[in-house]
């Protein structure tokens, strides 16, 4: 659920952005960058490492280490406690 809501995020900030004149030919990787600092801000923790386990466990994170690193980090500076 959570990978789908993360898709469906993605493709309202394209359509935002095609929308708003603005150029859409943003990497898809600071997309997905720019989903995970919003979900950060609105506390969706829970629904953010739902939708990292489900992309890792498909094999698709492959190149998307600093999109984990920089949430890590993240999650360390804020001792962050979750529950899954």
């Amino acid at each position: 659920m959570s990978r789908t809501t993360f898709i469906k995020e993605s493709m309202k900030y394209h359509d935002w952005r095609l929308k708003n004149n603005l150029p859409v030919d943003v990497s898809i990787f600071n997309v997905d960058k720019y989903i995970r600092d919003k979900w950060i801000s609105e506390n969706r923790h829970d629904e953010l490492i739902a939708y990292i386990k489900s992309e890792w466990d498909n094999g698709d994170f492959n190149d998307y280490t600093d999109f984990i690193e920089e949430y890590e980090q993240f999650l360390l500076k804020k001792n962050f406690q979750f529950h899954l």
